[in-house]
Parts: C-alpha cells; sequence; structure tokens
C-alpha cells in the first residue's frame, strides 16, 4: 500500500480511505477535501537534468507533503507526476486552501540538482466531500477537472471544483466528437496571412491558419478547437492536411516567396514526422527551402518526443525553423543555444504596446538584438 520512490501511500490506499471517507459522511456529520497535486515543470527538469533529477523533485515534493498534512489527513502519490491528499476539513472548511498556500510556499525553497539550485513548482485541483462527488469516481473526477482549472490559470495556483467545470468538460467532449466528423467531411480550410520585409514592405511570403468552417457554428478559431484536437490525439491528422494543403498551393506561387505552418508539439510524437514531412515536399515539388515550420519552446520540455533531433533532421533538409510565441511560454536563452532557429517570432501582447509602454520596447529591442547576434530573422506579430 505505499509507494516505492516516496514512501507514500500509492493510489490503491489512498482510494480505499477515500471510500471510507464518503461512508463515514453518509452518516455522520463529517466533510472532507481531495486535492490533486501535479509537478508543473516535471517535463523541463527531467529534460535538462535526467530522470534521477525528477525523481529528486518527486521524493522532496513528497517530503514537503508529509510536513504540512497532520496524523488524521493521507498524502499518496497517484501518477508519474502527480500526488493526492486527503483533508478533513469537518472543523476547517477553509483548510484546503490554506494547505496549497503552504505547499507552495515550501515549494520556495530550492533543491539541489547536479549543483544547480532548480525550484519545482506544482498546480492543485481541490473538490470537497461529499457536495462534489458521492462516489469515489466521481469525486476524483471533479478534482481532475479543478487541477485542469488551475493548469490554465498557470504555476502554483490552486482551484477549487465548480459545476461550470463539468460543463465545460462536456462541452469539450462534444466539441472533440464533431471534430472528428469535421475531418471525414473536411470541413477545415486554410486562410493565408501575408508577411512583409519591414525594410521595403516587399512581400517574402504568407504563414498558414487553420479554420474550422463548422455547419453550424460557422467560422471556428483554431484557439477554440486545436487544443480539444490535442487532448484528443486528431491533431496528427489535421496538422498533416494543413501541411499538405499548404504546400500544394505554396508550390503554385513565384518561387521568391515562402509558407510559414506551425506544427503542435504532439506531431513530434509521431515517429513518421519527418517521412510524412519529405513524402509531403516530394508530391507537391516545393522546394524544401520555402517552407518554415514554426515550432513552441514546448517541443524542449515535452517527453516521449526527440525534439532536437526531429528538429536538426527538418533542417538538414533544407527546411527553415521558427520558434514561435517566444517570451510567453517557458523562454529559456538556452533554446537559441541548443538548437539554431532560422526566425525568431515575437508575441503581439509585446509588439502591440511598444509606442507606449517602455517595458515591451526593451523587450522588442532585445530580442531582436539576440536574433541578430544569432543570424535569425526577427518576425513582429500584431503589427497589422
Amino acid at each position: 500500500h505505499s509507494d516505492g520512490l516516496t514512501g507514500l501511500a500509492d493510489q490503491s490506499h489512498l482510494l480505499g480511505r477515500l471510500k471510507a471517507a464518503l461512508t463515514r459522511a453518509r452518516s455522520q456529520k463529517h466533510s472532507f477535501a481531495v486535492l490533486v497535486i501535479r509537478i508543473a515543470n516535471f517535463d523541463a527538469i527531467t529534460s535538462e537534468f535526467g530522470g534521477s533529477a525528477g525523481e529528486r523533485a518527486l521524493v522532496v515534493t513528497a517530503s514537503h507533503l508529509r510536513r504540512v498534512i497532520t496524523d488524521i489527513d493521507m498524502a499518496a502519490r497517484i501518477g508519474e507526476r502527480e500526488f493526492a491528499v486527503l483533508l478533513d476539513t469537518t472543523t476547517t472548511p477553509g483548510r484546503p486552501s490554506a494547505f496549497s498556500e503552504q505547499v507552495f510556499a515550501r515549494l520556495q525553497t530550492p533543491i539541489d540538482l547536479d549543483g544547480i539550485r532548480e525550484y519545482v513548482s506544482c498546480s492543485i485541483g481541490i473538490a470537497l466531500g461529499p457536495q462534489d462527488g458521492d462516489t469515489v469516481d466521481v469525486l476524483m473526477r471533479s478534482a481532475d477537472l479543478a487541477l485542469y482549472a488551475a493548469k490554465d490559470a498557470g504555476r502554483s495556483t490552486h482551484r477549487s471544483y465548480a459545476v461550470q467545470m463539468r460543463d465545460a468538460a462536456e462541452l469539450r467532449h462534444a466539441l472533440a466528437m464533431e471534430l472528428r466528423e469535421a475531418i471525414a467531411h473536411q470541413q477545415f480550410e486554410i486562410h493565408y496571412q501575408p508577411i512583409f520585409k519591414a525594410s521595403d514592405s516587399t512581400l517574402t511570403g504568407f504563414e498558414a491558419l487553420v479554420r474550422w468552417q463548422h455547419p453550424k457554428r460557422g467560422l471556428v478559431s483554431p484557439a477554440e478547437f486545436i487544443p480539444v484536437a490535442e487532448e484528443n490525439g486528431l491533431i496528427g491528422q489535421i496538422g498533416e492536411w494543413v501541411l499538405r494543403q499548404a504546400c500544394a498551393a505554396a508550390a503554385l506561387w513565384p518561387s521568391h516567396l515562402k509558407i510559414a505552418v506551425n506544427l503542435s508539439v504532439r506531431q513530434f510524437c509521431d515517429t513518421d514526422l519527418l517521412d510524412t514531412l519529405t513524402g509531403i515536399l516530394q508530391s507537391t515539388t516545393l522546394r524544401p527551402e520555402r517552407l518554415e515550420i514554426e515550432v513552441t519552446e514546448s517541443v524542449f520540455l515535452a517527453e516521449n518526443i526527440q525534439g532536437v533531433p526531429m528538429l536538426k533532421a527538418m533542417k538538414a533538409l533544407g527546411v527553415r525553423i521558427a520558434i514561435d510565441d517566444f517570451g510567453t511560454g517557458y523562454s529559456s536563452l538556452s533554446y537559441l543555444r541548443t538548437f539554431p532557429f532560422d526566425k525568431i517570432k515575437l508575441d503581439k501582447s509585446f509588439v502591440s504596446g511598444i509606442q507606449t509602454d517602455a517595458g515591451n520596447l526593451a523587450i522588442v529591442r532585445a530580442v531582436a538584438g539576440i536574433a541578430r547576434g544569432f543570424k535569425a530573422t526577427t518576425l513582429a506579430e500584431g503589427v497589422e
């Protein structure tokens, strides 16, 4: 009933205690909370320092949990990077939030990884028993939905379950089913956004932007359906279609115009991605140097993918590589040393305020300077 690495209870032991707590709550005035805790930067730690560093992060997090629970509570490891805590809240209803803040405070202490100080950050989802679920499965599902909301809100954040979260999950499920129909009936289309050279305003190419022409809802933005496609494993089919259509269109343009296509980090999980790309270039007769693949920094953080080797193989074909949304995610200048990008894209959130915000202007100037130093191009989004 215990986890071999951390010494905490295992998932089976936790679920047994959770079932007993629900039974007690039905017959007595008893309330409790279950918290699901996920290490947010686990991928980054293991990617940079190796698997043993990931284990060290787990052990340290478990140690912190032990120090903040009481004898009547329970802490367990329930997944590769996830923990759960069962808290008694009969006399202290506000305890889950206070407990979460205690955990965040303890994680402010850095851990030593091969002589480098690193911080562990996490997200926490909270469900209250028995009101947020009258069975173990429903209660854990509620906690998971709260965790999902906490992850969206950013690191070191906790969220408590609300009914609206379940409604949103049902909508995502419905959207996933409609996406399968959209793929089968080819309801997608590509819009081409022009890219101009700042010095003389000449047209240099286009970025391919996918849109979903929904039969009832009209044009659906990728911001709405791409995350759902990634969650449900549909992004590979959509991404391949976009890449093929964009390359075929660009092959008919004047030869000096390039086409930029965004690839999701989930597509890099596909071991056939390079073969697919090569096949598309051959079938459309588009020269590789006219294709620009855009990726976000998350390609360096995700586990179980060969991000850098895949990018290097693409570059060996002659394809240009751009880093998208630079400065908005888990930016690290070490990525620029790891891989020789051809272009750095500045997010429009930085560009839009350069006339009035001195901070934004400083960031834009700094990134442009970095790009010049690496002999890369800077592309500013949002100038239109």
